[in-house]
């Protein structure tokens, strides 16, 4: 079991071998098994240091099952100031009407947001949904014809 906490950086795998960055923005105060999580299309290096998040490259913010960074599968990349902004405020709780996401979805969307896999993938506007107050659809997303 891989050790993470609220702060951490965390590495996300692409289906084009890249990795994107997420960050916990909060893990007690809630159930076992689920974080709040900020995630980003920023691609990470091998060779580059951690570097805190910005609002502005954050695409996604949402309650999350550890699954995946419990067994390391998002590797914890460094440890930062979570951003100062209502969109990462915490502590937060989950609605009761609300289920973390899964986190093979979130794999799944953020892929969908580099063109990897479709946008349309888990039928029209699941994806929209998921996306950060403010954003819009990213220009690399394709449907499924785009990728046929």
């Amino acid at each position: 079991m891989a050790a993470w906490d609220q702060g951490d950086l965390f590495l996300i795998p692409c289906l084009n071998g890249g990795h994107l960055v997420g960050q916990v923005l909060q893990k007690r105060h809630l159930p076992d098994g689920v974080a709040l999580c900020a995630f980003t299309l920023r691609q990470h290096g091998a060779d580059d240091a951690p570097a805190p998040l910005t609002v502005e490259e954050t695409i996604a913010v949402d309650f999350v099952q550890t699954d995946l960074l419990d067994n390391g599968t998002w590797q914890v990349a460094g440890l930062e100031a979570i951003p100062r902004h209502p969109h990462f405020a915490t502590p937060r709780e989950m609605p009761d009407d609300h289920e973390p996401r899964l986190s093979a979805v979130l794999e799944a969307f953020l892929n969908a947001c580099l063109g990897l896999y479709p946008w349309d993938g888990f039928g029209r506007g699941y994806f929209e949904d998921m996306l950060l107050e403010g954003q819009t659809t990213p220009k690399a997303a394709r449907t499924k014809a785009e990728l046929q």
